[in-house]
């Protein structure tokens, strides 16, 4: 399919402007059209010396995108799996908060929890003092009633031997009263004595 005017470049015609013979007898071998002939022609060519040194330009430049590129294929694989790392870390990162939050929340907790068990050991030893205090007014109380007891008991002895010394004493001086009479006795009966 033959290309229409505009789709036509330099490049296209060189071919055929290095190979083209103009006769001075040809009708279309104007002078101006010569000269733009000549101008196209030295155009192509100056294109192509410039193409030809590009090409050069170009191999080397493609050499250094394909030593670029087999750079770049390890690089965009190590990113690859840097990107994928980043994301495991992430959500071990995100699963670690979880879990130190989790951890933070419980701890609140148990500090709650042993406050209150603080409180429970305040309260079971005041309560405790209480009772011992209670217990050891009790155990006065139990004392004192034993050693009222005891003082009783004694004075209920003191009493008896009080009353069996009395009665002692009343024997005694009964005894002591014979005593004397005995004497009194030997005497009448001596002066009583027939003679």
């Amino acid at each position: 399919m033959p290309q229409a005017a505009d789709d036509v470049t330099l490049e296209d015609l060189y071919p055929d402007l290095v190979t083209w013979r103009v006769s001075l007898d040809d009708r279309r071998a104007a002078p101006e059209k010569l000269v733009r002939l000549f101008q196209l022609t030295q155009l192509a060519m100056e294109v192509q010396d410039l193409s030809a040194a590009h090409s050069d330009e170009n191999q080397a430049l493609r050499a250094d995108l394909d030593e670029a590129t087999k750079e770049v294929t390890p690089l965009r694989t190590d990113l690859t799996t840097a990107e994928e790392q980043v994301l495991v870390e992430r959500a071990a990162a995100a699963k670690l908060r979880d879990e130190v939050r989790f951890e933070r929340m419980r701890n609140k907790d148990l500090e709650l929890v042993v406050d209150s068990l603080n409180l429970k050991v305040k309260e079971l030893k005041a309560a405790q003092a209480r009772t011992l205090g209670r217990r050891n007014e009790d155990e006065n109380r139990t004392e004192i009633r034993e050693e009222a007891q005891l003082v009783a008991k004694y004075l209920t002895e003191v009493q008896m031997l009080s009353a069996q010394n009395s009665e002692l004493g009343d024997e005694v001086a009964a005894m002591t009263g014979e005593l004397e009479a005995v004497p009194r006795l030997k005497t009448r009966s001596r002066s009583n004595r027939p003679g």
